[in-house]
């Protein structure tokens, strides 16, 4: 992720769905939160133990449309970088192994033109989160 889409340049974290070659910055969001998990461990697909709740932001429509029509066991390599206070750089970055969507919400287009949709909470659950090398 070292550059930054124009519909996500003030965000403060840039987020990697893993949906494949042009991948890179298909969400920008300005709150993240790890850890954690909303539903019980009942309900956890195996060695789920983690996740990754980000507020207030924009998402790829594409992007999100083609992980949620896929099969349900679908999981992805979800990558969430930390930017610098005038968004020039990263400054963390994180890596959710095997990632699905837990929870959607507030979900709607950011206006007639854009494929951008405005979400208010996209929460991720995975197998574990590790810190990556910043650059």
């Amino acid at each position: 992720m070292t550059g930054r889409p124009d519909g996500h340049r003030d965000f403060n974290f840039l987020v990697d769905l893993g949906g494949g070659p042009a991948a890179g910055g298909e969400a920008g969001f300005e709150a993240c939160t790890i850890g954690g998990v909303d539903v019980s461990v009942d309900e956890l697909p195996s060695g789920e133990a983690t996740s990754i709740t980000l507020r207030r932001g924009v998402v790829d429509s594409d992007q999100l449309a083609g992980w949620l029509g896929g099969d349900r066991d679908h999981v992805r390599t979800v990558r969430v970088a930390l930017q610098s206070d005038d968004r020039r750089t990263t400054v963390a970055a994180w890596t959710l192994a095997h990632a699905r969507i837990n929870r959607l919400a507030g979900a709607g287009l950011t206006d007639q033109d854009s494929t951008d949709l405005e979400v208010d909470e996209l929460t991720l659950g995975g197998e574990a989160v590790v810190p990556d090398a910043t650059g």
